[in-house]
């Protein structure tokens, strides 16, 4: 075996990690970005939905709810937060603990740069044909043909694909068309400098580690919640991670950008009734003693705690 064909035979399967790493359906980048710009959309719209209450509210009728907004609102910071966090994880991207993340994939891709050249770019990364220069000389010879004849031609993707692959590595290795070769090789430079912009997001993460995933200590969360994040830093977080993760899935993914999703329907159907009558109010009344009735019987006796017990849902199953 040749000695490219031994390194393109150890790359394979990497280059099968970065695009499942795009586009796991469970866990992948996209499949994370699109969750979030899901949900802002969404939080956009409550947002604008409480502007339009409030303008047109009756002075003699109480405001929106704020339980039900705050629980909303709660909920949509602490899922940003932690989409991004996930995002920018740098993490080794296989193994028993391997993330998907934009930041593994990254690093992954800077460990092996050096051995990606432009055969193995655009043979195992694009699964395009390398010899563009044999492709473009068959079209023109299929080109000259039909015009003999009269005969329309039509593009061959393979060709497009091949000149794609060539160009976007042309800017990966710092080279152009005209002086590329089958030699040149991926400048991690390039890599280094979509890290660095990563970089930015190192309080978010400080912040979810010691807010949010973790119970931080007085001492372990000192000097890292994030202040001031409000709805234009989410829209400029999300900006900045979808443009870099469109281009790296674009380079090494051969993956499609993510986006927000079309709707299967009306998303703001119901919103134009109330959500329940006043007649029902004492329902929600009834709800919330029964719930608060039965949180004021959650006690543990000492003496529940016998050797074997399991714990949780022991005394239920008893019962």
């Amino acid at each position: 075996m040749r000695h490219e064909d031994r390194i393109k035979a150890k790359l394979l399967p990497r280059i099968a990690s970065w695009r499942t790493a795009f586009s796991d359906g469970t866990t992948g980048i996209h499949k994370t970005l699109d969750d979030l710009l899901w949900q802002y959309a969404s939080f956009r719209t409550v947002i604008k939905i409480v502007s339009i209450a409030n303008q047109k509210r009756d002075p003699d009728r109480p405001p929106l709810n704020q339980m039900v907004f705050e629980m909303i609102s709660d909920g949509y910071w602490s899922r940003l937060l932690l989409g991004v966090r996930r995002l920018v994880d740098p993490a080794a991207i296989s193994g028993r603990d391997g993330v998907y993340s934009l930041a593994s994939v990254l690093c992954d891709i800077k460990a092996c740069g050096h051995r990606i050249t432009r055969q193995i770019y655009v043979s195992s990364v694009w699964d395009a044909n390398p010899d563009l220069d044999h492709l473009e000389a068959i079209h023109w010879d299929e080109l000259r043909e039909a015009a003999k004849l009269g005969k329309a031609v039509w593009g061959d993707p393979e060709l497009l694909r091949s000149r794609m692959a060539h160009d976007h590595f042309d800017f990966l290795s710092g080279t152009t068309a005209a002086t590329r070769s089958s030699d040149d090789v991926l400048d991690v430079a390039i890599i280094e400098v979509i890290q660095g912009r990563l970089e930015k997001f190192r309080d978010i993460t400080k912040h979810v580690d010691s807010h949010l995933a973790h119970a931080g200590n007085l001492q372990s969360r000192s000097g890292k919640l994030l202040e001031a994040f409000e709805i234009r830093d989410a829209r400029a977080c999300l900006k900045e991670l979808k443009e870099l993760s469109d281009l790296v899935g674009m380079w090494f993914g051969r993956a499609s950008g993510a986006g927000l999703a079309t709707f299967i329907g009306n998303q703001f159907e119901g919103l134009d009734s109330p959500m329940i009558g006043p007649e029902r109010m004492g329902d929600l009344e009834s709800v919330w003693q029964e719930i608060d009735n039965d949180i004021s019987t959650w006690h543990l006796d000492r003496s529940q705690l016998s050797i074997g017990s399991s714990g949780i849902g022991d005394n239920e199953r008893k019962q």
